[in-house]
């Protein structure tokens, strides 16, 4: 039975008192055969000291640091690093459940680049569903990207457009040669739109794997100023100049 290698990149900035617990969360996966990349961009408080008391704990973390350059810059650090046959990316405030590298990897087949999983909304650094977030096509069905049919889906059956809790395999990554735009906000939303693009075909899962804590206030979602919008802009042009203007 194969037994890939998974790669969960989780970014860290200034997470002291929600990082031990989403390494944690790593840590008591139910599938064995992983590593977990973190990421310290810069951060000023006691979050590298804590990543560093995993990657101690167990030879599956390792960790890297390097001056505050943003999430986009963390996240492509990791793609450079990973050495998995699947990505999965986990925000340093959130969790993931023990049942979620499995839950995903069994859904993966020839036909899929991507496996989307069900995200519940926390307020808090916890378990306790409040609420999920948008998951509405049917699960269990290969969703093929026929004629870019997906980017209509994501339209007419919504379904969030954020990079983390999706598993995505390596070589349809480094194919198409994707990234994460540095400098702006709303980074998960280009990136959406990119995967969805060039992937053959996604799936989706039935069961929450992703435990999104709603309650962290220095979160850039929480936080929506000009640059939020100047970066919503920004994407809407890139999409328009290197998806769409020729085929007009």
């Amino acid at each position: 039975m194969s037994t890939p290698l998974v790669s969960i990149i989780v970014p860290c900035y200034n997470v002291e008192p929600f990082v031990s617990k989403t390494l944690q969360s790593v840590f008591l996966q139910e599938y064995p055969h992983w590593e977990c990349i973190i990421i310290n961009d810069g951060s000023q408080d006691n979050t590298a000291s804590i990543c560093k008391e995993w990657v101690e704990k167990d030879h599956r973390y390792t960790y890297y640091s390097q001056e505050n350059q943003g999430l986009s810059v963390a996240r492509n650090k990791g793609l450079e690093l990973a050495n998995g046959e699947y990505i999965y990316f986990l925000d340093s405030d959130d969790l993931i459940a023990d049942n979620t590298l499995n839950n995903l990897l069994e859904l993966t087949t020839e036909d899929t680049d991507i496996v989307y999983g069900k995200c519940a909304i926390t307020e808090g650094q916890s378990t306790l569903i409040k609420d999920y977030l948008s998951h509405t096509p049917k699960p269990f069905t290969v969703f093929k990207n026929e004629s870019r049919t997906l980017l209509s889906k994501a339209i007419e059956e919504p379904f969030i457009c954020v990079a983390w809790n999706r598993l995505l395999k390596k070589d349809f990554i480094d194919a198409h040669k994707l990234t994460f735009k540095k400098g702006i906000y709303h980074e998960d939303e280009l990136w959406f739109f990119e995967t969805l693009f060039h992937t053959k075909g996604i799936i989706f899962n039935n069961r929450p794997t992703y435990f999104y804590n709603v309650a962290n206030t220095n979160s850039i979602t929480n936080n929506f100023n000009i640059k939020n919008l100047e970066s919503y802009l920004y994407i809407i042009e890139y999409i328009y100049s290197n998806y769409y203007k020729n085929e007009v």
